[in-house]
């Protein structure tokens, strides 16, 4: 996070987390998988201590050739949050 304006901190992430798939699809086998995301948005500081949150992430979930199908599932969404700062 980077303060631009005193209300405005544009924001990048990423990461990478493993997940257990329990529903077979056309795309990925049911098992262990994993998951990596990367994002970006704006915490609009309504004061010092709250924020509300837009941003844009996305996912890539793959089992990294471990079982097959292993073609992935891709997702792309948007997220509104609000968070407080303790």
């Amino acid at each position: 996070m980077y303060r631009l304006t005193e209300r405005l901190s544009p924001y990048i992430l990423a990461g990478a987390s493993p997940h257990y798939i329990s529903v077979n699809t056309a795309k990925q086998a049911n098992g262990f998988a994993f998951s990596d995301i990367i994002g970006a948005g704006f915490y609009y500081f309504l004061n010092g201590k709250s924020a509300i949150i837009i941003g844009y992430r996305f996912r890539h979930m793959s089992s990294a050739n471990l079982s097959q199908p292993n073609n992935g599932i891709e997702s792309h969404f948007g997220t509104i949050g609000y968070s407080i700062f303790f």
